[in-house]
This record gives C-alpha cells, sequence and structure tokens, in this order.
C-alpha cells in the first residue's frame, strides 16, 4: 500500500518517472492539466491562461531537476491570493516509510 499525503505531490510525480516512464515534463502535465480535466475543473485551473484561477507556487529550485523541490513551497498562490510561508502538518512515520520507495 502508498500513501501519499497531501503535500507529497512531488512523491507521485518522482514514482511516475521511475516506475512508469514519464518525463518529468509529463508528469508535471498529468499532476496539473489531466489532473483539473480529470476532476473536471480544467474550466477553472490547471493550466496558466488568462481568465483561470491564478494557481501556482514559489519554490527554491527548479523541480525539473529535482521533484523534491516541490516538497517545500516557499509561497502558494491560491485563486490569485498569497500563502506566504504554508505551514503543513507532516505525518513522520508515513514519511520515513514513503522514504524507502
Amino acid at each position: 500500500m502508498i500513501f501519499v499525503p497531501q503535500y507529497g505531490t512531488w512523491r507521485e510525480m518522482d514514482y511516475m518517472v521511475k516506475y512508469a516512464g514519464f518525463t518529468r515534463a509529463q508528469a508535471f502535465h498529468a499532476a496539473t492539466q489531466v489532473n483539473a480535466r480529470n476532476l473536471g475543473f480544467d474550466d477553472v485551473t490547471g493550466s496558466v491562461v488568462p481568465g483561470k484561477d491564478a494557481d501556482l507556487i514559489v519554490l527554491e529550485a527548479d523541480p525539473a531537476k529535482d521533484l523534491r523541490t516541490l516538497a517545500g513551497p516557499k509561497l502558494v498562490i491560491v485563486r490569485g491570493k498569497p500563502v506566504w510561508h504554508p505551514e503543513v502538518k507532516h505525518f513522520e512515520d508515513i514519511d520515513r516509510l514513503l522514504d524507502t520507495f
């Protein structure tokens, strides 16, 4: 069984690259546009185009080089409003288990 907590989207993308043969670009696409479409929200979010919600993250490094950088966003922008230094409760026991994959 695999657990992916809400702060662990980078792990899902990493698994896509490691085990499913996705490129990082394909994993980003799946996590954004494809998920938005599958959930019925692609008219609102999932891509950066005029008229859609500004749901963005600001990171320290380039996630195309290291997906783990997605684990620590410095700023989250939800519907155009900033959430500075977002804090997330981590599940240490689950994180340790997931680190073994």
